[in-house]
């Protein structure tokens, strides 16, 4: 809990002051708490004022399941439909409200912007089942969206809802597919167009009393969790409560024929060494399973061994994967505040930095004492300026994209450090020149041979900008971090030769180790201004790096004034 009002003063509202509010922060795994009956059910529990619901599937009268028929073609949009019905509800306005508020959490959260899961309410005593989920080009699909007295098309439906600030936002998940999901009744009546919107001849009330929910999705696990999730919060309503009425979903193009929800418990194992060894306790396996009921578990010690037990998971607990998960469980149920308090000094450690950030460290420092300044730009970029307002060109191959990008700002992830030290110039042209400016951080290519397929690489870049050249401030720069690194600089007299592959890793010991300087022609730079910086070290030969003035069209595109400028 993050406040309770009760105890402070609160505003008045027409002469009447404000109710008393409890502000309180949900675990994002406890999805069966997104709501007043799931937080209230879990309180009495914990408390041990009742026993977990033991939540049935009960048949309809006459003994005849609801259907639902998938068709194949919403395998090229939304491929998986579930769906559930819970008779004689009674709603009033508090739990009508809470019952449309879950479905929002849920579409938010767990259903990532309906993007994985949608859900759809309907009164059942307006349709007419079985019902069937097909997917339909757009001018094909005809009815009356919800709270809407006009029938339209799906194809007018997008425009009507395209500057909706609460559809608004949902219309991409569709729009660009070839066919549209659609679920009908057995007179064609349309229920819904997932993931968009309702029909509204379906529409729940608070007079609704048997309420039909399908849900369809493009990930199979997320819906049958939210299935679960919404059935055991509010069959609480039921007449009979806590009872569900399944409904049988025939898919016979995926093998995905089989009767929904699925409320039955998982069964697995836990140690009672790991828990009492992680929560530092010594508690006996009965009164480990005594904790784990607050926590809506049903825990007995098992038979076979008396260091495991045997756990059934309900069905509102799908975020419990491992026994890691049970043990964490028993340490709420305890209460952390009661967990013994000890000291890690069994295994003393000390901390090391990695290499790779040590030495970025140092070079932070030495170019820092020379008198520059470090920026941290951010690491997403433009396509455009990462390549063509270099002059470099984008081989495909190079740059990690984003698939979905927000903003034509932020397109790719840079594969070099100078586009976020050009635009942090441009900001802050302003300022009296030179400015002088470095980053040390990670820029990040494509690597098909990885299991990421992309791999980081820790770059250093620096920029002076002013009304002179200043190329010899940035070569003074690039002596005094290698100087600092104990790297000599390798001249002519001492075995250099002439040009070699930038990255020539033959052996040749009998080469002195250290850097050197070669011209370069590189359309980011200005011709014959330019250089390449390679390093020997035992015997291989690499190209580490560039500097030199900055191309006039380069710094165009940038809005720099000044023609030359170097970079390293």
């Amino acid at each position: 809990m993050d406040e309770d009002t009760s105890k402070t003063e609160r505003p008045s509202v027409n002469g009447k002051e404000e109710p008393a509010q409890l502000k309180i922060e949900i675990p994002a795994n406890r999805y069966d708490m997104l709501c007043f009956e799931g937080i209230a059910l879990m309180l009495n529990i914990f408390r041990g004022r009742t026993p977990f619901p033991n939540y049935r599937l009960v048949e309809p009268k006459g003994g005849k399941l609801e259907t639902m028929t998938v068709h194949s073609n919403t395998m090229k949009v939304r491929p998986y439909v579930s769906a559930s019905i819970l008779r004689n509800v009674t709603f009033t306005q508090e739990s009508y409200d809470s019952f449309i508020s879950l479905q929002d959490k849920l579409h938010q959260n767990l259903a990532r912007q309906r993007t994985l899961v949608a859900i759809g309410t309907h009164d059942l005593d307006t349709i007419k089942g079985p019902f069937t989920y097909d997917a339909l080009p757009p001018k094909d699909i005809k009815f009356t969206p919800l709270n809407q007295t006009k029938e339209m098309t799906a194809e007018e439906l997008m425009q009507f809802y395209e500057n909706d600030k609460h559809l608004g936002k949902y219309l991409h998940i569709i729009r660009d597919k070839p066919v549209y999901p659609v679920i009908y009744d057995s007179s064609r009546i349309v229920l819904s167009m997932p993931p968009i919107i309702n029909g509204n001849h379906s529409k729940i009330s608070l007079k609704t009393r048997n309420v039909f929910i399908e849900m369809t999705a493009t990930d199979r696990t997320k819906l049958e969790i939210v299935n679960n999730i919404m059935v055991a919060m509010f069959s609480q309503y039921c007449a009979e409560p806590f009872t569900i009425e399944p409904v049988k979903i025939i898919s016979e193009h995926n093998h995905e024929t089989r009767q929904t929800p699925n409320i039955s418990h998982r069964q697995t194992e836990a140690e009672v060494d790991y828990i009492n060894n992680c929560c530092g306790l010594n508690e006996t396996p009965e009164r480990i399973c005594e904790l784990l009921e607050k926590m809506c578990y049903e825990a007995e010690p098992s038979s076979k061994d008396k260091n495991l037990l045997n756990v059934s998971i309900p069905p509102t607990r799908a975020d419990i994967l491992h026994q890691c998960d049970i043990m964490e469980d028993v340490a709420i149920a305890y209460g952390f505040n009661n967990l013994p308090r000890t000291s890690p000094n069994k295994a003393p450690t000390i901390a090391q930095p990695l290499m790779i950030n040590k030495l970025g460290d140092i070079v932070r420092m030495e170019a820092a004492m020379a008198g520059w300044s470090e920026v941290m730009p951010l690491i997403l970029c433009s396509h455009d300026e990462n390549f063509s307002w270099l002059n470099r060109k984008d081989d495909g191959n190079t740059a990690v994209r984003l698939a979905n990008p927000k903003t034509a700002e932020y397109q790719v992830v840079r594969t070099t450090l100078l586009p976020g030290l050009l635009k942090t110039i441009r900001e802050n042209k302003h300022h009296s020149v030179p400015i002088k400016v470095f980053e040390v951080s990670d820029v990040a290519f494509k690597d098909l041979s990885l299991e990421r397929k992309a791999r980081n690489q820790r770059h250093f870049a620096a920029a002076w900008y002013g009304k002179t050249s200043g190329f010899e401030i940035v070569h003074g720069l690039l002596d005094r971090v290698l100087l600092m690194l104990k790297t000599a600089f390798v001249a002519h007299e001492e075995g250099l030769e002439g040009k070699k592959p930038d990255f020539d890793v033959r052996e040749d010991p009998t080469k002195p180790d250290g850097y050197w300087i070669e011209e370069i022609d590189e359309p980011t730079f200005f011709a014959g201004h330019a250089a390449a910086i390679y390093l020997r070290l035992s015997g291989k030969r690499v190209r580490i790096g560039e500097f030199g003035i900055l191309h006039p069209n380069v710094l165009e595109k940038f809005e720099l004034r000044y023609v030359l400028r170097p970079s390293l």
